[in-house]
């Protein structure tokens, strides 16, 4: 049986991962809705070795082009981490794709897969409302693992959270 105060920090947590969650929609929703923008041509500018993947280097790379200065590497490693699908250290296409598109708008979803993209040079950025709209979405899924790390570490050091307690006493 959890006490009041456990309960009461399971709630914190389950609260900022629904509210960090709709927060991270809407921007992604906002990305979707600019006409210009495709995945593939974000893919491929972040991709600048042509890799078909991403790393975490690359991840930062781009955030710094972009003037965001508070993400650090093992940061941008621990979200690819969190996207990275077949475990092997790095985003795939399809992984970016779960990192940037939207989750509850499936229309929206594949009327921007559906877009034509051109060729994105090694060199070349894409329109500036783009790259803060990546940015952005990049920058506050940080933060969000960073908050939820807190609340997380808030409740593991309570004397009777467990994730079984957790999980007993909410059926």
């Amino acid at each position: 049986m959890l006490s009041f105060e456990t309960e009461r920090r399971l709630k914190n947590y389950l609260v900022a991962v629904a509210e960090g969650e709709g927060v991270l929609e809407r921007l992604r929703q906002r990305l979707c809705e600019i006409r210009d923008f495709a995945p593939c041509m974000a893919f491929q500018r972040l991709d600048r070795c042509a890799n078909d993947y991403l790393t975490s280097i690359q991840l930062l790379n781009f955030l710094r082009d972009n003037c965001v200065y508070s993400v650090t590497e093992n940061e941008c490693f621990r979200l690819l981490r969190f996207f990275d699908s077949d475990e092997d250290g790095r985003l795939s296409y399809s992984d970016f794709n779960q990192l940037l598109l939207p989750c509850e708008d499936n229309c929206l979803r594949q009327i921007t897969l559906d877009r034509h993209a051109c060729r994105v040079a090694r060199y070349e950025n894409l329109p500036l409302d783009i790259e803060r709209g990546i940015s952005g979405i990049i920058e506050r899924e940080v933060e969000l693992l960073r908050r939820l790390d807190g609340l997380k570490r808030e409740m593991e050091i309570r004397y009777d959270f467990s994730p079984y307690a957790a999980f007993k006493n909410s059926s």
